[in-house]
């Protein structure tokens, strides 16, 4: 649980992050950071969790392939939404001025550290 920590750390500490959580598949947080309270980490966990599991069904129906991250665009920023293995999904909410490649790059680095934190738990 330490390495999740610390790269929760990390990717809360990052220009333009607000929120990082891990969620299980289920939507109960595991983990999370936030740098504004307005952000309930439980509602964007259980709200990452359910679209994940819709974008599977998409997904498998359209015999597209497993799904590899979702960006939805919000009025002030965005929410990029990442499938971590089969029990975990890994969430940040940035500004719209972030390096979305940055972020987007960091979070398929990591996304094997989440799901082996996940698994041992």
């Amino acid at each position: 649980m330490a390495d999740l920590d610390q790269m929760l750390d990390t990717f809360a500490g990052t220009e333009g992050v607000q929120a990082a959580v891990v969620t299980s598949r289920d939507g109960l947080v595991i983990c999370g950071r936030q740098n504004q309270e307005s952000d309930s980490l439980e509602a964007v966990g259980a709200m990452s969790a359910s679209l994940v599991s819709t974008l599977d069904a998409m997904a498998s129906d359209l015999g597209r392939g497993a799904v590899g991250q979702a960006i939805i665009e919000l009025e002030d920023g965005l929410a990029v939404v990442q499938p971590a293995g089969s029990l975990a999904v890994l969430t940040l909410l940035v500004g719209s001025s972030v390096n979305l490649g940055r972020v987007r790059l960091a979070l398929r680095k990591n996304e094997l550290l989440v799901r082996e934190a996940v698994a041992n738990l």
